[in-house]
């Protein structure tokens, strides 16, 4: 007759096997799942593991980056006297240097001259110094030589005349460059002409360059 067939308590030997294989295979799966703080260096990382998208938006900002690779957003202006942008640093930053000094200019074209003196040209300028640079290109077309004279000038403030001799069936330019202070509230430059002896026509020119403005 078969005894009836009893389990075996374990022995402890055996016990502390086991015990001893679940600890070595734990431990090596929590060593690849938990890396202690402050493990990993750049070593640990491989090249071109790290993309875009586990980089947080807005959390990279001037001083992670390398200024002599990338522009930094540009800061600051410039006003006044000293309002032209001369430079823009690498950080950003301006530069500034003195202002272009402003240009203005007008023409017209084919007005008749006379014995009475007529406005060839004209250019509204605010306050401020200018030099203002007047011309007329003049063509006589009659029969005779013509005296034609001209005058530029800024009321409130200067004015130049010349005159030049046009021959008959030919053309002409008379330049006239003026230095003049337009006072407070502006004023309007003139070019304006007359001509005796001939039948002339004049195309006028006022350029003015601000030197230095009024406050």
């Amino acid at each position: 007759m078969l005894k009836s067939f009893r389990p075996r308590r374990p022995s402890a030997p055996l016990i502390i096997s086991v015990v001893a294989l679940f600890f070595a295979f734990g431990g090596a799966s929590y060593a690849a799942f938990s890396v202690p703080n402050n493990s990993v260096g750049n070593r640990q990382i491989r090249n071109n593991a790290v993309t875009w998208q586990k980089i947080a938006p807005g959390t990279i900002g001037s001083a992670r980056i390398n200024q002599g690779l990338v522009q930094t957003r540009v800061t600051g202006t410039c006003t006044g006297t000293n309002g032209a942008i001369g430079q823009i640093t690498q950080s950003g930053h301006v530069v500034c240097n003195a202002s272009a000094p402003q240009a203005f200019g007008s023409s017209s074209t084919g007005t008749a001259v006379t014995g009475t003196a007529a406005t060839v040209a004209s250019r509204s300028l605010g306050a401020g110094s200018f030099f203002v640079l007047g011309a007329a290109y003049a063509n006589n077309s009659g029969v005779g030589d013509a005296t034609l004279s001209c005058t530029l000038a800024v009321p409130s403030g200067s004015s130049q005349a010349r005159t030049i001799t046009v021959p008959a069936g030919h053309q002409a330019v008379l330049p006239i460059d003026l230095a003049s202070t337009v006072p407070t509230g502006g004023a309007t430059s003139t070019l304006s002409c007359t001509q005796t002896g001939g039948t002339v026509t004049v195309d006028g020119q006022i350029n003015a360059i601000e030197t230095a403005s009024n406050s």
